[in-house]
């Protein structure tokens, strides 16, 4: 249920900023600037939470809290300010203050805090039963990205459902070979209440001229807006963060924009971590909001093993006609039993490799599944150290070039004997 969140802060650029980034959220904001108008705003109109200044013209922050507290104590406050000592802190919280954060602003954890604070008091939300038959998960909607014979697949199904309708920016945090495009197909089905246009996008994919031309496909479909769903966030560069911001503002190149558009980001870290190693950026961290949903991983959901490769084996039937695998249940056994490291995509190679192995036979055996698992991480293996090899190559070269063409200079350079260089360059 949307609140309403009163911010107070004589700074006008510091509370348009704050302002800003509590609209992304489903709540309504109301900016004031004067703490008394604040006051007179509070005796007027119903506020579940406030977010203050606390060193401020006439009237400070605790003064304002103090004054509010007597007529409402059910409010809850946030205090911001760049002016907070220890004791002072340590006199907030004593009070009984929600949260304190002092300037430079951490935005995440100010949007988390409000967010803990504004659904600590509301009923717990109807709790959404999901019976599972033998070969079946009875959920009230369709959802392909995960059987949902696990419980931690099934209360993701259920929690991405809920916000399906998200207002601005939801994050997808997960392991890696996770299926985020079917994910985002799901979302897209679930429907929305503005009929949005789902456009999934890797970093590669990003640039003006593919975000204008998902804004002529809303166009065309008459959608009301657009979502961007983006896999692999982390990799973005900073141009495009910048490029994402600005679609979000609707400034620069989109300033013309005739429609809202909503964000998807799958990441595979947490967001403060990211942000602290500046793999985010300002821009797009202002952006993200608090609205997070963790994608479990395989290996949270091995209940979800068998029904997955029974699908997987039943495509790879489909496209070879008249070839039938069954799975023995050794094999299921060893597909259960092991730490899967890229999740439902690590899965469908094993499969794949295990269909060929088993090739001219009915039945999929353990063996089969153990040699299909350990021609992957071979595989693997190979390719890194083909890669290692290139990038001695490569090092080797420029190293020659930098030393005018003679070995015993470039060998000097990179601190190697003449024969171990000569090695590497072959």
């Amino acid at each position: 249920m949307p609140k309403t969140i009163l911010i107070i802060d004589d700074d006008h650029d510091f509370c348009s900023l704050l302002a800003d980034v509590f609209q992304q959220t489903h709540h309504s904001i109301i900016a004031k600037e004067d703490p008394k108008e604040a006051l007179k705003f509070l005796e007027e109109n119903q506020v579940d939470l406030v977010i203050t200044d606390e060193k401020m013209p006439d009237i400070t922050g605790m003064e304002l809290i103090q004054q509010a507290k007597e007529k409402y104590p059910d409010l809850h406050f946030i205090v911001v300010s760049a002016y907070l000592n220890t004791e002072k802190v340590r006199k907030l919280i004593n009070e009984g203050i929600g949260g304190v954060f002092v300037k430079p602003l951490n935005i995440f954890g100010l949007l988390k805090c409000a967010k803990n604070l504004l659904t600590n008091n509301e009923p717990p939300e109807q709790e959404v039963k999901a019976a599972t038959k033998e070969n079946e998960v009875d959920l009230p909607f369709a959802f392909k990205s995960m059987p949902c014979k696990a419980q931690a697949s099934r209360d993701f199904a259920l929690k991405l459902h809920e916000r399906r309708n998200f207002k601005s920016s939801l994050i997808l945090i997960g392991e890696k070979g996770l299926p985020y495009q079917t994910i985002s197909q799901d979302l897209e089905c679930f429907g929305t209440s503005k009929g949005s246009l789902f456009q999934t996008f890797e970093p590669e994919d990003i640039s003006e001229e593919s975000i204008k031309k998902a804004f002529q496909a809303a166009e065309q479909k008459q959608c009301s807006e657009l979502t961007l769903f983006i896999i692999e966030a982390e990799e973005l560069s900073h141009q495009q963060q910048d490029l994402i911001f600005e679609l979000h503002k609707k400034t620069g190149p989109f300033a013309n924009a005739t429609y809202d558009a909503r964000f998807v980001f799958c990441i595979h870290q947490d967001i403060e971590t990211a942000y602290e190693q500046g793999i985010i950026q300002d821009s797009l961290y202002l952006i993200m909001g608090s609205s997070e949903l963790k994608v479990p991983s395989l290996n949270d959901c091995k209940e979800d093993i068998t029904p997955l490769t029974e699908q997987y084996i039943t495509a790879i039937n489909e496209k070879h006609a008249g070839q039938s695998f069954t799975l023995t249940e050794s094999a299921t056994l060893a597909l259960k039993e092991h730490r899967w490291r890229r999740n439902h995509e690590e899965l469908a190679g094993c499969i794949e490799i295990a269909c060929m192995e088993a090739k001219g036979a009915s039945f999929i055996t353990e063996d089969n599944i153990k040699d299909a698992l350990k021609g992957a991480h071979e595989d693997l293996r190979e390719t890194l150290k083909l890669r290692i090899k290139s990038y001695r190559s490569d090092y080797a070269g420029a190293a020659v070039v930098l030393s005018d063409g003679e070995p015993k200079k470039a060998a000097k350079l990179l601190d190697i004997s003449t024969d171990l260089l000569k090695h590497i360059s072959d």
